[in-house]
């Protein structure tokens, strides 16, 4: 044989050999579970992904490498044969997602996100619950959506390294009357302690957002330190003692207004509110706020939530053109009307803001001159001078 023959051979062999090492590579690989055991796996990128555990041995160390490749990932239900009973002594650093995953410790599932871990789940059955301030070498830093829902839990300890308390985390927690939030916190989610029996809060400084019905129809009678908040979602505190024993018609939080509590079918805003946030909603079975004719507006307001004048019916609203947002602000909706209920009405200037608005929500629109709405706003002042 030549050698131009054999350098050929040779050559074509090698080629083969790359290309069959680019395919798996890119490719998802499945290997046998006799060459992995205890583990059912999946190679790709040369990376391991953990499909399963096949053993029944309750105490685990996951390796950091099976068949010398790096293990990256767990799949969710990867120990479910043995539930609770695992206790996880090991994680490796270098797995970046894990879905689900059980610590027997603080009787609470997780999942894992690079060096962070969320607290997904609570089964236990304690009424005094200490929330790790780490697992498996990663830094608690959330408490997920709907982790202590409806527990009977009774007192709870957060870790300095919790951020964000998220939606429903401790919605329905009835026996929950008090707890200290971290200084470190940064976010309290969307209803996160709603019907809770939370009677005392303290926001931290670090607390930059409380996103709408975060306290609502619990048992909240006071609160502070809502004067450091930079973002204050739709109706935090509705239906809450707080709420209920504040004294006046405009129940407002710094410059938001967020109920209306009053009696008068035609409101004048005060000229201290900046923004409207979900203030003329009406909610089933709740005294505030009534129904409404009118709603004036003043020009010291810059933006309306949706949702603010939910299920009042044909109420008319008169909105300058210093109001340059509307309808944000709200999780659930752009509109500030609710349409099944009836068709609100915006009134306003020509080329206002809130002409655009209208149109773009096809709600019905008057338009009249910035004089006229002057006019009809101190119309209203001296009939409700005259009650």
């Amino acid at each position: 044989m030549s050698k131009k023959i054999k350098r050929t051979i040779i050559l074509t062999i090698a080629i083969s050999f790359i290309a069959l090492g680019v395919f798996c590579y890119f490719h998802s690989i499945h290997m046998p579970a006799w060459m992995t055991y205890p583990y059912d796996i999946t190679i790709l990128e040369g990376n391991v992904t953990i499909n399963s555990y096949l053993a029944e041995e309750k105490e685990i160390s996951i390796p950091d490498k099976i068949l010398g490749v790096k293990v990256i990932k767990i799949s969710e239900n990867t120990f479910e044969n043995i539930g609770t009973e695992a206790v996880i002594r090991h994680i490796p650093k270098d797995i970046e997602n894990v879905e689900k995953i059980y610590d027997q410790e603080s009787r609470s599932y997780y999942c894992i996100r690079n060096d962070s871990a969320w607290i997904l789940e609570y089964i236990g059955e304690e009424k005094q619950v200490k929330i790790p301030e780490e697992v498996w070498g990663r830094k608690v830093v959330t408490v997920f959506d709907g982790a202590f829902r409806n527990s009977e839990i009774e007192d709870v300890i957060l870790p300095e390294t919790i951020t964000r308390i998220s939606g429903c985390a401790f919605d329905g927690c009835k026996s929950l009357k008090q707890i200290v939030l971290p200084a470190e916190l940064e976010c309290i989610g969307i209803a996160a302690f709603a019907e809770s029996g939370i009677e005392r809060i303290e926001i931290p400084p670090s607390v930059k957002e409380i996103k709408e019905d975060a306290f609502s129809f619990s048992n909240l009678k006071e609160v502070t330190g809502l004067e450091n908040v930079e973002k204050i979602g739709n109706n935090p505190f509705r239906r809450t003692p707080w709420e209920e024993n504040y004294n006046g018609d405009f129940f407002c939080i710094g410059e938001e207004l967020h109920l209306y509590r009053g009696d008068d079918e035609e409101v004048i805003i005060p000229e201290t509110v900046r923004e409207i946030k979900g203030a003329f909603a009406i909610e089933k079975d709740y005294l505030y706020p009534i129904k409404v004719r009118k709603v004036f507006v003043p020009d010291s307001v810059v933006a309306i939530s949706g949702h603010s004048f939910w299920n009042q019916n044909n109420v008319e609203v008169y909105i300058p053109e210093t109001v340059v947002s509307i309808g944000k602000g709200s999780e659930t909706t752009t509109s500030i009307f609710n349409w099944s209920v009836g068709k609100g009405t915006i009134v306003t200037t020509a080329g206002s803001p809130a002409e655009a608005y209208a149109k773009k929500e096809k709600i019905p629109c008057r338009i009249i001159t910035k004089e006229e709405m002057q006019q009809e706003m101190e119309a209203a002042k001296k009939r409700q001078e005259n009650k």
